[in-house]
């Protein structure tokens, strides 16, 4: 290289002498980079551009609840929530699949005390993209968000704490229309005005070359034209036509088409016939979960039981999983989340790992709780997670006794037992005996408690149980929980089994 001149020296006199342009020629003994990669630019939804485009639908559903939960659409038969004892309301559900999706956003429980109104969303789907340089961008999003009103909540309130709520919820949905922060700039950084020389080898991922290139040219290759390297285009017989065949089309596809997802669009310089091919046969298959496993766990625990700590073993499957970039920080990751810590990371994707376990998670309060989580990074940077979950639940008794009113002990050793969330809307069998015995029913306090007990099995219709309420029974479980017994027993003793309903 001919004779230079340092100019560059340090920071400062990069940003002092930025805008030398004559003199000897700089010289820069180090690396040079010019400009951000493209994934480091905005992208997303821009706020100032949503538009409302109104609302587009709206229906009312019948909900009930209590101080733990609330449901939604119980009156049609179609829904998850559905329980048949609302069926007198049947004219007032959701048809609207949205609405039911929906409620998963919404703060719980609705009590007549908390009926506030409450929005899920914008829910943003990307409707338009197109291109800047070989990069896709989005240009325009739609969404939705879907506005629930509670009207007309009655319930029973026991204490501070309501446990039976019923009424209405109306759902709006409004759609809106939004712009994109994508950058839409150019972004060639360097530019030389005259010649540029590389003394060494030139790499690039693309090279797009101007010169002599035309729509009369397409399918040509460059070709060396003489002694000094010089290039020109020209035909050749050494590639196949069907390969150098080029697509151009900027107008964007109306669906999905194997690969090619809808709102894709090919600008010149456009696409071979084998990209295009591999392009539409061969789509990304995006990988994810399938199963998440965690020796040594129970089914279900009850209140105050910690579940099992020590060398366990943790086995996971993922579809698609050569589409998994495995081994590198955070994929794959497991964590525990009480306290939320990183128990393995970086793991191969062999779909097992022996992990000592020393957090012993439990819970004294009813529901579920999220106890480990696995995560993994696809091959296109997109995350994919699931979780292990466990219910903890309380137990109640039920059954017979010849007594008039019965011990802590004698409660325990009624024949009936079940670890549970929840006991009324439900039935069960109080069962024969060799005399006439009473009847009871043992509900933990924290449960929603009947208000009447019915010779049924399909809901509060059958023919009324008479009972009286006894006083209460504390006692403390076998993992050191203290829990209360609501007492219920039956005025008439009997040797008879009876089907008992426990109506909300």
């Amino acid at each position: 290289m001919a004779s230079c001149e340092p100019k560059y020296t340090t920071l400062l006199d990069l940003a002092r002498q930025s805008k030398i342009i004559a003199g000897n020629t700089a010289c820069l003994d180090g690396k040079i980079q010019a400009g951000l990669p493209f994934s480091g630019y905005p992208t997303g939804v821009d706020p100032t551009t949503i538009v409302s485009l109104g609302v587009v639908s709206s229906e009312s559903a019948v909900l009930s609840g209590n101080s733990a939960t609330t449901v939604f659409d119980v009156s049609n038969p179609l829904s998850p929530s559905y329980n048949p004892v609302f069926d007198p309301y049947s004219a007032t559900t959701w048809s609207n699949p949205l609405f039911q999706l929906n409620v998963s956003g919404l703060t719980l429980p609705i009590t007549p005390l908390s009926a506030l109104t409450q929005t899920v969303g914008p829910v943003w789907t990307l409707t338009q993209t197109g291109m800047t340089g070989d990069h896709v961008i989005g240009t325009q999003y739609t969404g939705y968000t879907i506005t629930y009103a509670p009207d007309n909540l009655t319930g029973t309130l026991s204490g501070f704490t309501y446990i039976s709520v019923s009424g209405y919820t109306s759902a709006f949905q409004e759609n809106f229309s939004a712009g994109t922060l994508d950058y839409k700039g150019p972004v060639d950084y360097l530019r030389s005005r005259e010649d540029a020389t590389v003394d060494n080898r030139l790499t690039t991922k693309k090279l797009k070359v101007t010169g002599g290139a035309s729509a009369s040219t397409i399918g040509y290759v460059l070709l060396q034209d003489d002694v000094e390297g010089n290039a020109v285009w020209a035909p050749t017989s050494a590639v196949t036509s069907g390969i150098t065949s080029i697509f151009i089309n900027s107008a964007t596809t109306p669906t999905t088409i194997g690969g090619i997802a809808a709102g894709s669009s090919f600008p010149a310089p456009g696409y071979n016939m084998q990209q295009m091919w591999d392009w539409l046969l061969y789509p990304y298959q995006y990988p994810a979960f399938t199963t998440f496993v965690r020796s040594g766990i129970l089914s279900e625990y009850e209140l105050g039981q910690a579940i099992t700590v020590g060398a366990q073993t943790f086995t996971w499957n993922i579809s698609n999983g050569s589409n998994i970039n495995d081994g590198i920080l955070n994929s794959i990751k497991i964590t525990e989340a009480d306290p939320p810590s990183d128990i393995a990371n970086s793991l191969t994707n062999d779909g097992t790992e022996g992990i000592v376990l020393a957090t012993a998670m439990s819970q004294s309060t009813v529901g579920s709780k999220t106890l480990y989580s696995i995560y993994a990074l696809n091959s296109l940077g997109g995350a994919i997670n699931t979780s292990i979950s466990r219910t903890w639940k309380v137990m109640w008794y039920y059954g017979k006794n010849v007594n008039t009113s019965i011990t802590g002990a004698q409660m325990t050793g009624l024949t009936g037992s079940d670890l549970v969330t929840n006991v009324v809307n439900d039935y069960v069998t109080q069962p024969a005996s060799g005399g006439a015995e009473y009847m009871y029913w043992c509900i933990p306090d924290i449960l929603s408690q009947p208000s009447d007990i019915r010779d049924s099995t399909m809901g509060c219709f059958g023919t009324n149980i008479p009972y009286i309420t006894l006083a209460d029974i504390p006692i403390t479980n076998t993992y050191g929980v203290a829990v209360n017994y609501k007492i219920y027993r039956s005025v008439v003793d009997t040797s008879s089994p009876f089907t008992t309903w426990l109506c909300t």
